[in-house]
């Protein structure tokens, strides 16, 4: 590659360069399948300068002879045995760091100290919420669109003027929603409060506004906040929010528990019998008002054991959204449809902010959350795919397709895997169970599946006619023979 541009040295698997220096990685030319020694080998740098385009089939083993190209990585000391994982496998972590090394040494820079301690970078001051400030106060400072004011209620303390304001929403569908100014704030900016606005604005088409997806309510929401002249901060009509002085009303949402909803404080008022499950045992329960001078005194729960309670809750929250797709025959667009699509909707906008909170973190139990929060995005971002899938008719059925095939394929395996145990036996009499049984294993998933699978797929028949026959027991038990006597018996 002398002479090349300087860009020809970035790795870049798209265009062909897989390395950036000899002694990374290497070609072998294997030219039968039962001398694991007998190859040829060429550097990968030296290849690629030839070869900016490797064909998908070069790792393909030859089925007469067993001859086979290979991609070995000389830094982490592995196979690679196909082009696309070879793209995977350069661009990797591990890989990027074990080659560096080697270049480094190569260089003769001195190596870092294998535990050395990572920098840190000083963590920013955390912005603090100031709940004080009111509702129309923050939205004069925010461009998102706001709809439904008029069904906003501000509660103000009128015996204690430094207590913040209280806020509820009594919109249809939203009448479990209060709090202080920024959860309004945020409640309003909800894809749910907007479509329960549209619904009522758009009486007649209730059933169309049920079918939008988030980026179509949205879209309609800003019309609607555009036509009316409510999109500006400055031409809102806060006038329209609710404002109420009243010490008693005050008191009884600044009691309220973090779990209320109207509902349930509405079976509590109508039902004369109703009594706490907590009076009913001797240890008193009583909810500690937010705002009680006894609050201090409160035991607080540890980080750690809230850490583990908010991830419990989310996990909890995507095994049941995973029921529901699993239980789903919908499709694309009807109202459970868009019900779960709005379960997954506000867990991705809660992971989000709770991602950017702690990407900076301040000790293990913050480092702890942060990576649990984007292992569960990863998560529910492939609910939603999973979602979209079982919406659509055609590709349910390849689901359901495949599904079957996995398991009359497990099933094949698990047997196949079983005879070749029998047959190994007496040969490795003087191994472990263990060692047989991996050896089994990998022999029926390395060798035999692959080819009982093209033979299966060339008959055309149904996945649930993938059975062990006896026919297929004395296949298996000729290719053990034959194995025993090439690999085993040297």
């Amino acid at each position: 590659m002398a002479g090349a541009a300087d860009d020809d040295f970035i790795i870049n698997p798209e265009n062909g360069v897989y390395v950036e220096m000899e002694g990374i990685m290497e070609v072998r030319y294997y030219y039968n399948d039962y001398d694991e020694n007998d190859y040829d080998k060429e550097d990968l740098f030296d290849f690629q300068d030839s070869n900016r385009y490797i064909s998908e089939d070069f790792c393909h083993k030859d089925k007469d002879s067993g001859a086979q190209n290979i991609f070995y990585c000389l830094v982490c000391e592995c196979e690679v045995k196909s082009v696309v994982p070879l793209k995977g496998h350069v661009v990797g972590k591990k890989h990027a760091k074990r080659a560096l090394d080697r270049k480094r040494k190569v260089l003769g820079i001195e190596l870092e100290p294998q535990n050395a301690p990572k920098k840190k970078k000083p963590n920013p001051p955390r912005q603090r919420i100031d709940i004080n400030i009111t509702l129309e106060e923050r939205m004069r400072e925010a461009y998102d669109t706001f709809l439904g004011l008029h069904d906003i209620t501000e509660f103000k303390n009128p015996r204690k003027s430094t207590d913040p304001p209280l806020y509820t929403c009594r919109q249809i569908g939203c009448k479990s929603a209060w709090g202080n100014s920024d959860d309004m704030f945020n409640h309003l900016k909800q894809i749910k409060h907007m479509r329960n606005f549209l619904k009522i604005f758009y009486n007649e088409d209730t059933d169309g506004i049920e079918k939008l997806n988030k980026n179509e309510v949205l879209r309609k929401a800003e019309e609607y906040a555009t036509e009316h002249d409510c999109a500006d901060p400055d031409t809102r009509d806060y006038q329209a929010i609710r404002k109420v002085a009243d010490y008693e009303q005050y008191k009884e949402i600044q009691e309220r528990s973090i779990h209320w909803t109207e509902s349930k404080d509405k079976s509590k008022r109508d039902n004369t019998n109703f009594e706490p499950l907590g009076s009913r045992s001797t240890q008193t329960n009583e909810r500690v008002p937010l705002f009680s001078s006894d609050w201090d005194r409160t035991p607080r729960p540890s980080l750690a054991v809230r850490v583990e309670s908010l991830i419990s809750n989310f996990r909890r929250s995507i095994e049941s959204t995973r029921k529901k797709i699993d239980c789903f025959e919908g499709s694309i667009g009807d109202n459970e449809y868009n019900d779960i699509l709005e379960i997954i909707d506000e867990d991705l906008f809660l992971l989000r902010d709770l991602i950017e909170l702690h990407k900076i973190p301040n000790g293990p139990d913050e480092e702890h959350i942060y990576a649990s929060a984007q292992k569960l995005l990863t998560e529910v971002s492939e609910l939603e795919v999973r979602l979209r899938e079982n919406g659509d008719p055609e590709k349910r059925k390849s689901l359901d397709v495949n599904n079957i095939r996995t398991k009359f394929t497990d099933l094949f395996t698990a047997e196949v895997s079983r005879i070749v145990q029998i047959e190994l036996r007496p040969v490795l009499s003087d191994q472990t169970e263990q060692t047989v049984q991996t050896l089994a294993n990998k022999i029926t998933r390395e060798k035999i599946i692959p080819n009982e699978t093209k033979t299966f797929l060339k008959k055309g028949l149904s996945w649930n006619q993938f059975l062990v026959n006896e026919k297929t027991k004395s296949r298996v038990r000729s290719f053990v023979a034959l194995y025993v006597k090439n690999k085993l018996k040297k």
